[in-house]
């Protein structure tokens, strides 16, 4: 309501008292000192007939009043008359120039008092055309009764019912767009025509209404069909009011358009004296209907639109207020983009443009607020008519409803255009500042019947995760940003980009967004990037953010993961790719490379949903050393995820790692390799150090209760340094690496396989030795326990040798052993058994066939080195073998012995028989206060083949003796009856000249020495034996062909000989010579008696000594002889 019409409702206020409310005056205290006159008041009575007589009076006129309307109505008389009213009433309204037609017309009463022509059928057109512009089924003209009782009809209101209304058949109007005459040349709205169409439209209903007119002009369900270029083409009103005030128009109604009910409100003050508008307002509130399906609403909104006229140098302007709740854009399956809208603009004639003085819009939790302006853009060559339109907020909050962030305080600017023909608003300069940092970019928005078409192109530089978060647009990427919002946090975004691209009609139509249509990508920097489950985020993380239509990329490049207890893991090439985010489930695939302390990446892998420590029995805490690795899951993106879907792969790397606590009673440090989990089973592999021994590890765990069978695969590398810690000089008996595998664990048994092919292996105590590269197996099961380790099934073999049987440790020394096949050779048939005697051992050794050379070369080569091997560890041997294999294909039968020892041999009986079935008998036994040695045998060549001590002699009976005196042994040696065959030094000193001579022995005597099979009656020496050493004297051989002395070193400590002595041809005829006194003397041998002789010397190595003749004894006689022997 105008200022001018509020005062004049002031001036012409009534006010009105209630009964109760009037007081008799009389008392009132401005009454004191008056005098007051009673005045006599009619009597009830009197008042009754008055009253009685005026309701006579007035019942008597309405109903004569009654009949004479009666009468009209039943004669029709006046009704042409007052038809002719109503066709001037209507030329009044739509314009002289109409034809108007009316089908019926009667009078009828509206109330008391209240006359009305009510014509039916009425059709209004253009003169002289024959469109209907109004069709209506009734329309009343409301009478001034006084005017008809003094025959000059008046109409005070008109009421229009149940009609159509087509506004492009109006008179004054066409069928063409309303909007042809507020365009421009270039087809857009001309910003000054729309300010005077505003003006002239209000001028004209003021003029309407100020001349002629019914001051009040109702209309109900009435339909106005509007021209061609309209935003809607009907508009229903339901009912509406026109009324003529005293300083102008006043319009009220209810309306639809579009599925928006609307109550309109409108008020016009006209000028005195022309009846044009001076100001004006219109305003209208609409409220969306449940069923409407429109892509964009506006909800419930107001629109207040006002004029004012030219003041002074101020030009005519239209302001207008626009207020949306419920403000709407249907984006089918991705949502509704919903919010609030509040506008103020102003259109001044002249600028050419429409200035926004506030133009701001609530999105959920976000508010802009900006201001700028649109206006038509001056043409461009080339490009379609638009509009160009710049809004700037200097401070906008973004808020996303969906986000936990705090509200992004920014500031925007938007700078495009709307082009109507093409029906595209293009927002060619986007910018966006906040405190961290900007973005800028451009969008497109296609309208169209259905969801729009929208085209996105933003990017970042510099700005926080959390600001770039709440610039993600909802609408876009769901999947990848619904993951981003609850699983990326803080840090910064030195570069990104967002691109969204969906023609009109693409959204919500049940197909998924392609790569092409939406993609974006995201440096962050120092972010934090939670995981899944109960894994720790990783913190201070630097890496990307990709997705391209549904399917998703994140990579970390480093980062750290902070445990509760201030361990922290280095995290660093990990991606997540989720495929197909928008098809359930969704599941994301996880890579991420973790390096740390054993203890925290043990930590880390035992939470959910990994949980790869849970049956292990190791405590995280326990372990130390370094890992790196690879873990690998399937990350549930939402709940209810079934968790046969989630498998998860763990791949790890560690050095030097070590468990504090035993693991299966096991010490386990040093270990480098690796582990493999997934949630069935845990794979170790290493290389590690086992209670003290380096070992080669491979695990099988089961996890979760899978059904993967456990498995140990343990192998213990035996180097020379861990025989030395295993077994202080185990490296007597090994040589080489050996590599043990423990094939199967089952509490504190354990099952040990080893390939011995690359070791040495030596029984020095039996002088056997296996070769590298010689086939070896060896195989025990190993228990251990409170009293000890037990090995049993103890297996070593190979082509030719082979050793079973049990054994028990404990006190780091063997406590038992028995082997039921003890096979060091091919020929080997025996059984042995050992068992711990206080301090020492004692030894059973029986069977079938034992071969004895590797103990006879190792008792001959202890021998020369040391004298004696025999050990401190006190040891009781018995055996008892049928056949005992020796060299030179000799052999004894029935061996009994019995041999013991503690620092020195303590005792020694041996009773055999040779394969002639000759006997052997061997003694050591004490002898008062010393020791006696004894070997007495009936077949003296064969026992000296079997020892390999010398292979030429045959037969002979030998009786040895000798006592021991300190540590050496010194006695006789008588043997009888032998022969000598073949023996190259004899053959040798025979028939070589010596040197300096041109004749041998042989030829000397013509040849009558045969060497081949020489003959001994007797053998004798004296016998002295000592470490390292054997020494002969008075030595003398005697036979009835060739005889000899000897004398000197068998051998020494370095394994020398130095022997001399003299050969005797023909012993037997030099032997009478020797026997005659003075003769034999003179011409004989000396000692030995013999007539003729050469002396010799053997000297050198022990094994191929040198032979030495003195040609000048060849030829002296005997007693001169001895000068020439060597000395």
């Amino acid at each position: 309501m105008t200022d001018q019409a509020e005062k004049h409702d002031e001036a012409h206020e009534k006010i009105r008292f209630r009964k109760e409310e009037i007081v008799d005056l009389s008392i009132m205290p401005s009454a004191e000192g008056i005098p007051f006159t009673a005045k006599r008041l009619p009597s009830r009575n009197k008042v009754r007939r008055w009253v009685v007589r005026i309701a006579a009076i007035a019942v008597a006129l309405v109903l004569g009043f009654l009949a004479f309307l009666q009468l009209l109505g039943i004669s029709g008389f006046g009704a042409q008359r007052l038809t002719e009213i109503a066709q001037t009433e209507l030329r009044g309204f739509f314009g002289p120039n109409i034809d108007a037609a009316i089908g019926h017309a009667r009078f009828s009463v509206q109330g008391p008092g209240t006359l009305t022509l009510d014509l039916s059928d009425v059709k209004i057109a253009k003169g002289g055309s024959d469109d209907v512009a109004v069709g209506a089924e009734t329309l009343r003209l409301r009478l001034n009764t006084w005017s008809l009782l003094i025959g000059k009809p008046r109409v005070s209101g008109v009421r229009l019912e149940n009609a159509h209304v087509l506004l492009g058949a109006m008179p004054g109007q066409s069928n063409a767009s309303w909007l042809n005459g507020l365009i421009n040349a270039d087809g857009l709205l001309d910003p000054d025509k729309v300010v005077q169409f505003a003006f002239d439209t209000a001028d004209n209903a003021s003029r309407v209404f100020a001349t002629g007119v019914a001051p009040e002009v109702e209309i109900s369900k009435v339909r106005f069909e509007l021209p061609e270029g309209l935003p809607t083409r009907e508009i229903a009103v339901e009912s509406a009011t026109f009324s003529r005030e005293s300083d102008g128009v006043m319009l009220r109604g209810v309306a639809a358009a579009d599925g928006h009910n609307t109550e309109f409100d409108a008020q016009i003050t006209s000028n005195p004296q022309d009846g044009a508008a001076d100001k004006f307002m219109f305003a209208f509130s609409t409220e969306r209907q449940d069923a409407e399906i429109k892509s964009v609403s506006l909800g419930k909104s107001t629109v207040s639109l006002k004029g004012q006229r030219a003041v002074g140098d101020q030009p005519e302007k239209l302001e207008a207020i626009i207020t949306g709740d419920g403000l709407s854009v249907d984006l089918g399956t991705r949502g509704v983009l919903a919010g609030k809208l509040d506008i103020l603009a102003t259109l001044a004639a002249g600028t050419g443009k429409l200035e926004f003085d506030r133009f701001n819009a609530n999105i959920g939790n976000s508010s802009f607020k900006m201001s700028g302006a649109i206006g038509p853009q001056p043409p461009q060559q080339g490009k379609p008519s638009a509009y160009r339109f710049e809004l700037v907020s200097p401070d906008s909050t973004l808020a996303p409803t969906d986000s936990d962030e705090p509200p992004m305080q920014l500031s925007l600017t938007l700078g495009g255009n709307y082009s109507p023909g093409n029906k595209l608003i293009s927002v060619d300069n986007i910018g966006i500042s906040s405190a961290s940092g900007r973005a800028f970019g451009n969008a497109s928005l296609q309208l169209a019947d259905g969801p729009p078409g929208i085209e996105l192109a933003l990017d970042v530089a510099g700005m926080s995760v959390s600001h770039v978060k709440q610039l993600w647009p909802w609408f876009s990427a769901g999947s990848a940003r619904r993951w981003v919002n609850e699983n990326l946090f803080g840090g910064t975004v030195p570069s990104g980009s967002i691109r969204f691209a969906v023609v009109p009609g693409r959204l919500g139509n049940g197909q998924k967004l392609n790569q092409d249509e939406v993609s974006g990508h995201f440096q962050v920097s120092q972010t934090r990037f939670d995981i899944v489950g109960l894994l720790p985020p990783v913190r201070d993380a630097d890496g990307t953010v990709s997705f391209a239509g549904d399917d998703v990329d994140i990579t970390l490049q480093t980062g750290k993961v902070f445990l509760s207890d201030g361990k922290t893991v280095s995290a660093s090439e990990g991606t997540l790719t989720i495929d197909d985010a928008g098809k359930k489930p969704v599941i994301g695939d996880l890579q991420i490379k973790i390096a740390g302390d054993a203890s925290a990446v043990a930590e880390l892998a035992s939470l959910e949903p990994i949980n790869a420590m849970k049956n292990t029995g190791i405590a995280p805490a326990s372990l130390s050393g370094a890992v790196d690795g690879m873990i690998s899951a399937k990350i549930p993106m939402h709940k209810g995820i079934d968790k046969s879907l989630l498998n998860w792969d763990v791949d790890l790397n560690f050095k030097n790692l070590a468990v504090a606590q035993k693991v299966e009673g096991q010490t386990i440090n040093g270990a480098n390799g690796t582990i493999a989990l997934d949630k069935e089973k845990a794979i170790i592999t290493a290389k590690a150090s086992l209670n003290g021994l380096p070992a080669e590890l491979t695990l099988t765990e089961p996890i979760g209760g899978s059904d993967v069978a456990r498995d140990r695969d343990i192998t213990l590398v035996i180097d020379e340094d861990a025989q030395e810690k295993l077994s202080p000089g185990l490296d007597e008996f090994i040589a080489g690496t050996i590599k043990l595998d423990v094939v199967g664990s089952e509490n504190n048994r354990r099952r040990l396989e080893a390939d011995l092919t690359g070791a040495k292996l030596n029984l020095p105590m039996v002088g056997w030795t296996k070769g590298e590269g010689i086939p070896a197996k060896l195989a025990f099961n190993i228990e251990t326990g409170d009293n000890g380790i037990n090995i049993s099934n103890f297996d070593l073999s190979g082509a030719t040798f082979g050793i079973e049987g049990d054994m028990s440790v404990a006190d780091g020394g063997l406590r038992s052993a028995k082997f039921s096949r003890f096979q060091l050779t091919r020929d080997d048939n025996v059984s042995v058994s050992l068992q711990r005697s206080g301090k020492g051992y004692t030894v059973n050794v029986s069977g079938q066939s034992l071969d004895a050379r590797a103990l006879i070369r190792r008792a001959v080569s202890d021998d020369k080195k040391t004298g004696s091997s025999s050990t401190s560890t006190p040891i009781s041997l018995k055996a008892n073998v049928d056949h005992v294999t020796g060299f030179n294909d000799a052999s004894l039968n029935g061996v009994s012995l019995a041999y013991s020892a503690a620092g020195g041999v303590t005792g020694l009986s041996l009773d055999a028989t040779t394969d002639g079935g000759k006997a052997v008998k061997v003694t050591n036994s004490p002898d008062g206060a010393g020791r006696r040695f004894r070997l007495t045998a009936d077949d003296t060549g064969s026992l000296l083949r079997f020892l390999n001590v010398y292979g030429r002699m045959q037969g002979g009976a030998i009786a040895l003796s000798m006592a021991a005196s300190g540590g050496s042994y010194a006695g006789q040696m008588d043997l009888r009856n032998f022969y000598i065959v073949n023996e190259p030094k004899l053959g040798s000193i025979v028939s070589s000249a010596p040197q300096g001579g041109n004749r041998s022995l042989n030829e000397t005597v013509q040849g009558r020495i045969d060497t081949s099979r020489v003959q001994f009656e007797r053998g004798y020496a004296e016998i002295e034996k000592g470490p390292s050493y054997l020494r002969v004297a008075n030595g003398v051989l005697r036979g009835p062909t060739v005889g000899a002395t000897f004398r000197g070193t068998v051998f020494d400590e370095n394994g020398q000989t130095d022997l001399n002595g003299t050969f005797m041809p023909a012993y037997g005829l030099n032997r009478i010579f020797g026997e005659l006194p003075l003769i034999g003397e003179i011409l004989g041998n000396g000692r030995d008696r013999g007539l003729i002789g050469v002396t010799y010397k053997l000297t050198g190595d022990f094994n191929s000594p040198r032979l030495q003749i003195n040609p000048l004894s060849v030829i002296a006689p005997g007693i001169f002889r001895s000068i020439f022997e060597f000395q």
